[in-house]
C-alpha cells in the first residue's frame, strides 16, 4: 500500500474524504509530512468546520506520537502500531455512522 493510500484510507475512515485533493495540492503524500502540519495549516485546509479540524487535529497528533516511536525498537513495531491506528479509525467511523442510521431509524418509527 503506497503512504498516499495509508492517508486516504484514515481521512475515509474519519469521513475526510473531502480534504485529500486539498492535501495532494498541498503536497501532503506521505504521514510524515501530515503530521507536521500546523494549526494553521490544518486551518487553511479544513476551513471553518471545527468538526472536521479536531478530527484531522486527532489524527495529527496520533501520527506525530507513532512517528516519535519509530526510533525507539522494531520499525516492524511502528509499521504495525500505524495499521492498527488505521484499522481503528476505519472501524470507530463505520460505527458510529451505523449508530446514528440505527438511532434516525429507530426514531422514524
Amino acid at each position: 500500500m503506497s503512504k498516499m493510500k495509508y492517508i486516504d484510507s484514515w481521512l475515509s475512515g474519519l469521513g475526510l474524504q473531502y480534504l485529500i485533493p486539498k492535501l495532494q495540492a498541498s503536497n501532503v503524500t506521505t504521514p510524515k509530512r501530515l503530521a507536521q502540519l500546523s494549526a494553521k495549516d490544518i486551518y487553511e485546509v479544513v476551513g471553518d468546520n471545527e468538526e472536521d479540524r479536531r478530527k484531522i487535529s486527532f489524527l495529527i497528533q496520533r501520527l506525530q506520537k507513532i512517528l516519535s516511536s519509530k526510533g525507539e525498537g522494531d520499525k516492524n513495531h511502528s509499521f504495525t502500531h500505524s495499521l492498527t491506528f488505521l484499522v481503528y479509525i476505519s472501524l470507530t467511523h463505520s460505527l458510529t455512522l451505523f449508530h446514528s442510521r440505527t438511532h434516525r431509524w429507530n426514531s422514524d418509527d
